[in-house]
């Protein structure tokens, strides 16, 4: 709040400005103390780094604009650097850059080089907004889950290093015919797929957009179930300490969705119990999608297993990310290896007809949240449409343990809550909506999960 120029109100300052909106006349009035004054500030502290690692200006700073002019951006010095000189330039970029988003004020001491941002306050919001930065500082594209691909600055350094190409400028050539080698129809395209698809759901055509990304994976690499366990990335932790069994988490299968999403339900059950989250396989970069729903449950239920390491565990999954947690309870029941229970966050029921709701509000709240963050990546649009083709049909076949079916208060506008699950299970309604009970209502909704697996019997 402070970077953005607001300093907090008490408890009375709030209330009594409050009753003033209430008896006043205004139809929007808003209710805060501006603080320009911190924005200065911050200001101040990014120019200092900036001046600190850039060394002098190419250019003479001649007015107030000038901190935020080419001199004081690190990607000259990126392209001019050797590559050992770059991997220490983005070293130090990426832990100052962290620390100002942490709230940090001694950027250069905050954050060190192996420390993992998610224990230090990193949660999907704050991920989104330090990927963003860097972006920006490297010219680059970035992938939504390279925080948490990549959790400690020295880990984000390297990888940035390894793929960061110096923009040249040089006057820009005529484009290659598509024949030459595929590469300019390769990258048009995937920029005009992600447009086609968010312009068929503004137009109320969702089915339509995501039948466009359902035959836009079809080409994709595949892997089948022989091949399924040396394709899936290791868990993500989120939570340490605690007694409990550990919590293994699957994300949704929304193209914005992935390990981020649970950070701050981590952090509410750290020592309480080990949390962590299993990315799906495809959403990475030059990951193969599974070919089918048994090669992506014989390759989630061998992550699961890497994970538990031998402990007593229990599945959860949000959203799509439920009939993941079920499929793969199953197959572990099967295997004499279930878990000690599944927790299903407002999961709608799979199917043709509950499919296409739930698909058509997830679809809606990916698309929101493209808009106010970023554009999503057409690999994970096709990771998206692949995933959910898997479960065309599927149906929960048996309870694998018990479950916990947690619905959220609030439904989103024009979406009918979801309807009850469709095997035996007990239900708790948290506040929130389908999205917010993971984020504005996180806590909440660890607290739920946590007093309903404390009183599960011991096995």
């Amino acid at each position: 709040m402070g970077r953005a120029g607001f300093a907090p109100l008490t408890p009375e300052e709030g209330l009594a400005l409050f009753d003033a909106a209430v008896r006043g006349a205004d139809p929007a009035p808003v209710a805060a103390r501006l603080a320009p004054s911190l924005v200065t500030g911050a200001r101040s502290r990014t120019t200092a780094r900036s001046t600190r690692s850039t060394g002098p200006a190419a250019h003479p700073a001649t007015g107030p604009s000038a901190p935020s002019g080419p001199a004081t951006t690190p990607a000259p010095r990126l392209a001019d650097a050797t590559p050992d000189g770059r991997a220490g330039l983005l070293l130090a970029e990426v832990r100052a850059l962290a620390a100002e988003v942490l709230g940090h004020t001694e950027a250069d001491e905050a954050i060190g080089p192996d420390d993992r941002l998610a224990d230090r306050g990193l949660d999907s919001l704050a991920a989104v907004e330090l990927r963003n930065r860097l972006a920006t500082a490297t010219q680059s594209t970035l992938p939504p889950t390279l925080l948490f691909d990549f959790p400690t600055p020295r880990a984000v350094a390297t990888h940035l290093a390894e793929r960061y190409v110096p923009r040249t400028t040089q006057p820009t050539a005529a484009p290659a015919p598509a024949s030459d080698t595929g590469a300019a129809a390769g990258d048009a395209f995937p920029d005009s797929l992600g447009t086609l698809f968010r312009t068929a759901c503004a137009q109320g055509r969702t089915m339509d957009g995501m039948a466009l990304l359902t035959v836009a994976a079809r080409p994709r690499p595949v892997f089948d179930s022989a091949e399924a366990p040396g394709e899936v990335p290791a868990a993500v932790p989120l939570a340490t300490g605690g007694t409990g069994p550990r919590l293994l988490c699957f994300p949704a299968l929304s193209a914005l969705a992935g390990p981020e999403e649970y950070v701050r339900l981590g952090l509410r059950l750290r020592g309480l119990r080990p949390v962590a989250a299993l990315p799906h396989p495809g959403f990475a970069r030059s990951q193969p999608l599974p070919a089918t729903l048994d090669a992506f449950v014989t390759a989630q239920a061998a992550a699961v297993r890497a994970a538990a390491e031998g402990e007593p565990f229990a599945l959860l999954g949000r959203s799509a990310g439920g009939w993941a947690a079920q499929a793969v309870a199953q197959r572990l029941a099967a295997e004499d290896a279930a878990p000690v229970a599944v927790v299903l966050l407002d999961t709608y029921p799979a199917g043709r007809a509950d499919g296409e709701e739930a698909l058509s509000a997830m679809t809606a709240g990916m698309l929101r949240r493209a808009a106010r963050f970023a554009s999503s990546d057409p690999g994970r649009l096709t990771a998206m449409a692949g995933h959910f083709a898997l479960y065309s049909g599927w149906r929960p076949a048996r309870p694998a343990a018990p479950t916990l079916f947690l619905r959220a208060r609030d439904p989103l506008p024009g979406t009918p809550p979801a309807p009850a699950w469709p095997l035996p299970h007990t239900e708790v309604t948290v506040p929130g909506d389908h999205f917010t009970l993971l984020e504005a209502h996180a806590d909440t909704t660890a607290l739920a999960v946590q007093h309903w697996l404390t009183g599960l019997p011991r096995r």
